[in-house]
């Protein structure tokens, strides 16, 4: 990707940034994705990979 080439390749450098804006809308998606999978299994209680540390029936906090 040719991000430095603005006088000579300007074409080059707007499809690199749609593409950069669609890499980066997919990003937000998944972390959005992630956060609402969190809350979810912070609702119903599930123990998750995410926040087993915070989570107080952990294998971790039985032996405490």
């Amino acid at each position: 990707m040719n991000f430095f080439l603005l006088d000579s390749f300007g074409s080059d450098v707007a499809e690199n940034s749609t593409i950069l804006l669609m890499l980066s809308f997919r990003y937000s998606m998944i972390l959005n994705v992630k956060s609402l999978i969190e809350k979810f299994l912070k609702a119903t209680k599930v123990p998750s990979y995410f926040n087993i540390h915070n989570y107080p029936y952990s294998v971790e906090n039985k032996f405490r």
